[in-house]
């Protein structure tokens, strides 16, 4: 399994993400200070679309109606980040 999946490793890795893998699930996630969300979400999306691309030509579908966004800070007061 993890020859077939490590393109997909590599993939995400590219994108300075971290990607976690378990049977069918995918998770991709990162950190920064909060002053740097919104450069990180738009990393995550940009990952995201090079995913489903890869899983096409993969014959592998992304399932978008289980594709999320969150966020979350560690201070409660800051407001850099929102929820999608």
């Amino acid at each position: 399994m993890y020859t077939y999946t490590a393109g997909l490793l590599q993939l995400v890795e590219k994108y300075q993400l971290c990607p976690h893998l378990y049977a069918d699930d995918t998770q991709i996630y990162g950190s920064c200070h909060p002053s740097a969300a919104s450069q990180l979400q738009e990393r995550v999306s940009a990952c995201v679309d090079e995913v489903a691309l890869w899983m096409w030509s993969n014959r592998l579908q992304l399932n978008a109606s289980k594709t999320v966004w969150c966020a979350s800070r560690s201070d409660p007061s800051d407001t850099g980040l929102s929820m999608l």
